[in-house]
C-alpha cells in the first residue's frame, strides 16, 4: 500500500464545485489546486452518501471509478478524451469537498489503484481522480441552453455541427473497437471550442470485455450507444432542443441504468422549429430514432454523405466544386465570427473592471451595455 500523506500536501481545496449544472450520481467534481503541478485541476470524488450504501451498491460505485481510470488510460493518446492526471483515495468522511485528513495518490498507476480498491472501500476511504480542468465557456450544455435575443435555443452552425459529429464518430469508432460503450449522453459531458472536441465523465460506460456479454449483446449495446448519441447530443447540436418533449436538456445525476435507458421512450423528433435544416440531416436523425444504424461504420457513412452536401471531402468521396468553394467561405466566416466574439467578450471584461474601479462612470456603463447587446445578438454559441 502507498504511504498516506496529509491532503493539504498534494491539493489545496477551493470548495468550488464545478458540477452544479451536471451533477453526477457517483461523484462530485470540484476545482482544486494541484500543488505538484501548480495549477487548477478538476477533482472528482465519490459522493459522501455512498459510504453508507448497501455493500452491493457501494461496490458498484467504487468499481465505477476503477472502470473510469482504466478507460481513461486505455484512451490516453486520444486528444478528444479528457486527460487523467491522478487517482487515489481520501480519508475525509466529513466534507463533501475534501479539505482535511489523509490522501493516497497512485498517479496514473491505474492497475495499483484497482488492486487496492476493495481494501480502501473497507476502510471507507473515498476514491478520487483528477483530470485536466476544462473551460466552462466551451461546455456544450452551457452553450446550447443560453437563449438568444429572441429567447430561442441556440444551436451550432451546421458546418461546426458536422465537424463535431464527425470527430465524435471517429472517437466512437475507436471506443467500440475496444468493446467500450459510452452510454451517458448528456451535452454537459461534451466540450467544443469551434474546432476541438473533448469528452469527459466515463464512469457510466460499459466495458464489454470479460463481462459475460456475447457478440449479439455487445452489438446491441453498441447500437444503443449510437442511437443515444444521436438523440442526446446530435439532435441538440443541430436544434438546441432536448429530444425529451417538454424537458430541458438532461444534465442531472444518473446512475448506470438510467443513463443507458434515458432515451428509450423517444419515438419521434420535432424539426418544426428549425426548418432550415437540410433533409439529409433530419433523415439521419430520424433513422437514428428508428435504430437503423447497425454499427458505427454505417453511422459514419451516413454522416459523411450528409457532409458532402456542404463541401466536405473524404478520401474516397468527393463533393461538387461549388460546394467546396462555399464551404471554404463559410469556414472563414465562422472563424472571423469566433474571433470577433472573443474580442467582444474581452471588451466586456474590461468595461466591467472599469466599473468596479468607478461605478459612477457613465461612459463605461454605456459601452458595457452596448457590448452586452452585441453578445446577446451573436449568431453562434
Amino acid at each position: 500500500m502507498a504511504n498516506p500523506v496529509e491532503f493539504s500536501t498534494l491539493y489545496r481545496s477551493t470548495g468550488n464545485f464545478i458540477d452544479l449544472y451536471a451533477e453526477g450520481h457517483y461523484a462530485r467534481v470540484l476545482q482544486v489546486h494541484d500543488l505538484r503541478r501548480d495549477k487548477a485541476v478538476a477533482f472528482k470524488v465519490l459522493r459522501l452518501e455512498h459510504l453508507e450504501s448497501a455493500p452491493e451498491k457501494k461496490l458498484q460505485k467504487y468499481n465505477a471509478y476503477g472502470l473510469e481510470v482504466r478507460l481513461l488510460q486505455k484512451l490516453s493518446d486520444e486528444s478528444r478524451v479528457v486527460d487523467l492526471l491522478d487517482c487515489g483515495f481520501v480519508s475525509d468522511k466529513k466534507n463533501e469537498a475534501p479539505n482535511e485528513g489523509q490522501i493516497v495518490s497512485f498517479g496514473t498507476d491505474v492497475e495499483t489503484f484497482n488492486e487496492h480498491l476493495p481494501e480502501y472501500m473497507q476502510m471507507k476511504w473515498r476514491p478520487y481522480l483528477s483530470e485536466v480542468l476544462m473551460p466552462n465557456e466551451h461546455n456544450l450544455y452551457l452553450l446550447l441552453t443560453e437563449k438568444d435575443n429572441q429567447q430561442q435555443a441556440r444551436r451550432l452552425p451546421v458546418e461546426e455541427g458536422l465537424d463535431f459529429c464527425l470527430q465524435y464518430s471517429e472517437l466512437l469508432q475507436r471506443v467500440h473497437e475496444h468493446d467500450i460503450v459510452y452510454n451517458d449522453y448528456k451535452t454537459a459531458h461534451f466540450y467544443w471550442d469551434g474546432v476541438h472536441l473533448c469528452v469527459i465523465d466515463w464512469n457510466n460506460s460499459t466495458d464489454l470485455n470479460g463481462n459475460g456479454y456475447n457478440s449479439q449483446e455487445a452489438m446491441r449495446y453498441k447500437q444503443t450507444d449510437i442511437r443515444s448519441f444521436i438523440l442526446g447530443v446530435m439532435y441538440p447540436v443541430f436544434t438546441g432542443l432536448s429530444p425529451l418533449v417538454n424537458v430541458p436538456l438532461p444534465s442531472g445525476p444518473a446512475d448506470y441504468e438510467s443513463a443507458f435507458s434515458r432515451y428509450n421512450g423517444v419515438r419521434e423528433l420535432d424539426f418544426g422549429v428549425k426548418p432550415t435544416l437540410v433533409p439529409c440531416l433530419m433523415d439521419m436523425m430520424i433513422a437514428g430514432v428508428n435504430g437503423d444504424y447497425k454499427d458505427i461504420t454505417q453511422f459514419t457513412t451516413a454522416l459523411q454523405s450528409c457532409a458532402l452536401h456542404y463541401g466536405w471531402e473524404f478520401s474516397n468521396r468527393k463533393p461538387q466544386i461549388p460546394a467546396v468553394r462555399s464551404r471554404g467561405k463559410i469556414r472563414a466566416g465562422l472563424q472571423a465570427l469566433r474571433q470577433a466574439q472573443g474580442h467582444l467578450a474581452q471588451a466586456q471584461r474590461c468595461f466591467t473592471e472599469a466599473l468596479e474601479e468607478d461605478c459612477s462612470d457613465l461612459e463605461a456603463q454605456r459601452l458595457l451595455k452596448a457590448t452586452e447587446e452585441f453578445l446577446t445578438k451573436r449568431v453562434i454559441p
